[in-house]
């Protein structure tokens, strides 16, 4: 009676486990494909330049064409121009 009463239990306990369980959905975060959608050429044109994709090898780079002319890597740019204050957010810094 007890063996009985056991393997019930131990029965019960794993198809409650199993029962209506599906695996983990896998959510793929969206990237963009290339260098043309990304925060560094954003900003760039935030900042009235104009970004360009050029390709070195398998990668994309991406450049900011600043108003004076002057192109540069949009993501040195952004860094360059940007700093992080005491409250976490990100300001830009005027250009003399």
């Amino acid at each position: 009676m007890q063996k009985i009463m056991i393997l019930s239990v131990m029965a019960l306990a794993l198809t409650s486990c199993s029962f209506g369980n599906k695996a983990p959905e896998v959510v793929t975060p969206i990237y963009p494909q290339s260098q043309n959608e990304t925060p560094a050429t954003k900003f760039c044109a935030s900042q009235g330049g104009q970004s360009s994709v050029e390709k070195s090898g398998a990668l994309d780079i991406a450049y900011c064409t600043t108003k004076t002319g002057e192109k540069v890597d949009a993501w040195k740019y952004m860094s360059d121009m940007t700093t992080v204050v005491a409250t976490g957010t990100t300001d830009s810094v005027s250009a003399q």
